[in-house]
């Protein structure tokens, strides 16, 4: 499969959630204000790495298919249910599961979607398996940093570059 890029601003809380609706969500801005969510993501069709950021406090609820693992890198908290996510954390979210979330003004992340048969072929079939509450991890400042970097450099340069000058299958960039 050809990746595909989508680099997108939103400035209305009901198109965001009527044009993007493989995200599977119902979301609700909290706050007063102009709102500004922008979604810049580079899909291989088995992953999709998805950089997410909102200028209010919105909350939704969100369904993650049952074919789909969610790995999220949080630059800023995330409420997840009742769980709590901080910044410098890996959040992860298994197959099948919803959740009512909360971001709060100025909110980022990093979103990785993996499908579950390439989570068993690497060697994540166990966070495939893991409770509903989802699992928190916390990352050294510096693991993060390092992880946005590389995630804001292919994201970028896809954009620029068409997938970092890679051949079209996308096959090297994956």
């Amino acid at each position: 499969m050809n990746p595909t890029f989508v680099n997108l601003d939103f400035m209305d809380i009901d198109k965001f959630a009527e044009e993007v609706p493989a995200l599977s969500i119902e979301p609700m801005q909290l706050t007063r204000g102009p709102l500004q969510i922008a979604l810049v993501s580079l899909n291989f069709g088995d992953i999709a790495i998805t950089e997410l950021s909102c200028n209010q406090q919105v909350a939704d609820r969100i369904y993650i298919d049952p074919d789909w693992l969610l790995v999220v890198f949080q630059c800023t908290p995330q409420r997840w249910n009742s769980c709590e996510s901080p910044a410098n954390s890996l959040t992860l979210i298994r197959p099948d599961s919803d959740y009512r979330t909360l971001v709060f003004e100025g909110f980022r992340c990093v979103e990785v979607a993996i499908r579950v048969e390439l989570a068993h072929e690497i060697g994540l079939s166990r966070w495939t398996k893991l409770s509903r509450v989802p699992t928190v991890i916390s990352l050294p400042s510096n693991t993060r940093n390092v992880a946005m970097r590389w995630f804001g450099r292919l994201l970028t340069n896809s954009n620029a570059d068409g997938l970092l000058g890679f051949d079209h299958s996308g096959a090297a960039t994956r």
